[in-house]
């Protein structure tokens, strides 16, 4: 149990002290000791426990306390206005007159705001400042010489006084200061607790990651290793203290050497160390523009996660940048929205290439400003990343691919928010879960073949991402979008196209038609329609599989504000608002008669 200690210099300090360890119910919680100056600091080096936190003195005792530099923070208890002025008020009663010399021995500081108020009311007072007990006794004898009638001083002043004859106030401290100096310890005390869970849990993620972690100052001697780097090292299990060249191969002591001297960086640097296929990352440490050591990373070559599985990346997409107007698209957009003022988990659903990743990233933009984005798929979810991923976001595409062990586990930790180590350390997590799928999960889920406990998890927020076929105008804005970034344009419409690979299989089109006519400028339908139908493109399936037609004639479309709809799109929005022409076209900003007119044209061309 962690507590506080008082030094209590006086049996003032102590009796209040006393008084706040009852009211504060803080027996086991609240030491006191008394002692004052050196006999404190000697008392501290050679008896303090390991579980105090704070230290509480006064005056004198307290400054020398933080000049020894003690590896413990010291509140000081205040000496305020009122205490100076009740001393000065006691040692004038002693000699009946406010003319007669006042000397006070202590702390310069704290007679400083009370010296002008003292001065107007008329006392003459001189100041003794002393750091330490030899100082006090020097200071007495100077102020019997200068005829001082009351002296004004602590306990120690009071004693060496008192046995040269010469009348003494002690400053005494009221029970206010004592319980603020003790509140402002109660304070420093939590944020140490604070500290002290956040080390340990950082230490708790460095010994339970499969990764490797050596920490090496910048003279090359081992400050830190964690289980797994002692492990494929093959050292003894806590080599702090050794050289690290003495553990790594010449080659990659000289890159080490390369990261400490010239603070280069080196990732992924592939090594043989005592028969281990390793991968090895050299990063130096830097405070401010000083190198102060490295950090040697460790990880077995089969456990790399491919190059499409991520690290943690610093996530700069929003919203913002995910372009569409079709009205469904929207409403995937506005849930996600929603989903990211939480920390509920999420499930995007949608067929392969709709945009799940990017939505997911702009999820985790807009729930947290700080903490990486892991990204994984079903199939290499590993316990690691629960830790990697804490204060920031976890995204699992293809979720349906977990295991069923590992279903049941990722539906425990975001239940209860923390995760128990194989070490027996119980580690809380905080982050933001975000799973895609392609399939009908929900039917998994009945059948049997996925978790109850995860799906109904993951059912706190679903977004549905629909097909690029059944987006409208939005094909048109995002493949002239996808050709503007190489500078072209496009003249025509793409939407009788069924877009099976979606936005994924725009991009590509996209970049292929750039490269092949980069200096045309404009990109017909034509050139679309030719790029599609090559031979090329099909060469590696069986002659049946050139089966994409040329792209038909598009569909009539409507204009409405900026907005071109099809016959489709208005007949879908005449059945959500129930043929309600007139909240139709308050929604759609546009007059009733401009919706009748266009229904009118849809009927004539549906009865020829």
């Amino acid at each position: 149990m962690s507590k506080i200690l008082i030094i209590a210099s006086g049996a003032h300090i102590a009796s209040y002290a006393y008084k706040i360890q009852k009211e504060y119910h803080a027996e086991d919680s609240l030491i006191i000791v008394s002692a004052f100056m050196e006999n404190a600091v000697e008392y501290i080096k050679e008896q303090m426990s390991d579980d105090i936190d704070v230290i509480v003195g006064r005056g004198n005792t307290a400054k020398m306390l933080r000049a020894a530099k003690l590896p413990y923070p010291i509140v000081e208890i205040p000496i305020t206005n009122q205490d100076i002025y009740s001393a000065v008020e006691k040692a004038a009663s002693l000699m009946n007159i406010k003319t007669g010399k006042l000397a006070y021995i202590g702390e310069e500081k704290a007679l400083e705001s009370a010296k002008v108020f003292l001065t107007k009311l008329g006392y003459r007072l001189s100041l003794y400042p002393c750091s330490t007990s030899q100082d006090i006794r020097t200071a007495v004898k100077l102020a019997k010489a200068a005829l001082v009638k009351v002296i004004i001083g602590g306990i120690f002043a009071n004693s060496i006084a008192t046995a040269e004859n010469i009348p003494c106030v002690i400053l005494e401290a009221s029970y206010e200061s004592v319980l603020q100096a003790y509140q402002e310890a109660l304070a420093v005390q939590e944020a140490a607790e604070l500290r002290k869970k956040a080390n340990l849990e950082s230490r708790i993620i460095l010994e339970n990651i499969s990764d490797g972690i050596l920490a090496v100052d910048r003279s090359g001697i081992i400050r830190y290793c964690n289980k797994p780097a002692s492990e494929m090292l093959q050292c003894q299990p806590d080599p702090a203290g050794l050289r690290v060249s003495d553990l790594l191969p010449e080659e990659e002591n000289s890159m080490l050497s390369f990261t400490l001297d010239k603070g280069k960086r080196y990732t992924q640097h592939p090594a043989k160390i005592q028969d281990l296929n390793l991968l090895l990352t050299f990063a130096p440490v830097i405070t401010g523009s000083q190198r102060n050591g490295a950090i040697v990373t460790l990880k077995p070559q089969s456990s790399v996660v491919p190059a499409l599985e991520s690290p943690p990346v610093a996530v700069k997409i929003g919203f913002q940048d995910m372009l569409g107007h079709a009205q469904t698209f929207r409403f995937a957009i506005q849930t996600a929205r929603l989903s990211a003022s939480d920390s509920l988990p999420v499930l995007i659903v949608g067929e392969y290439g709709t945009g799940k990743a990017i939505l997911a990233k702009a999820i985790h933009g807009a729930h947290t400003k700080r903490g990486s984005f892991i990204v994984r798929s079903g199939k290499t979810i590993k316990i690691d990343d629960f830790l990697l991923c804490q204060g920031g976001s976890l995204y699992i595409s293809k979720v349906e691919e977990l295991d069923a062990q590992m279903q049941e586990h990722i539906a425990q930790i975001c239940s209860e928010r923390c995760l128990y180590l194989e070490s027996g350390e119980i580690l809380h997590v905080s982050f933001k879960l975000i799973c895609s799928t392609e399939t009908n999960l929900k039917e998994m889920t009945i059948g049997g073949q996925f978790s109850k406990n995860l799906y109904y998890m993951l059912a706190s927020h679903i977004i549905a991402l629909p097909p690029l076929r059944e987006r409208g105008t939005d094909i048109e804005l995002l493949f002239s979008h996808f050709l503007e970034e190489s500078g072209l344009s496009f003249s025509g419409s793409l939407r009788a196209y069924p877009w099976p690979g979606n936005i994924q299989e725009m991009k590509t089109l996209a970049r292929r038609l750039a490269q092949k006519n980069s200096d045309k400028g404009i990109i017909t339908k034509e050139m679309v329609e030719r790029e599609l139908g090559e031979d090329a493109y099909f060469s590696v399936f069986a002659p049946g599989a050139k089966s994409v037609p040329p792209i038909p004639q598009a569909n009539k479309t409507y204009l409405i504000g900026e907005t071109f709809y099809t016959k489709e799109d208005l007949l879908s929005l005449k059945a959500y608002y129930n043929g309600k022409m007139t909240i139709m076209a308050r929604q759609l900003n546009c007059s009733r008669s401009t919706l009748w007119r266009y229904f009118k044209e849809i009927e004539a061309e549906r009865a020829v």
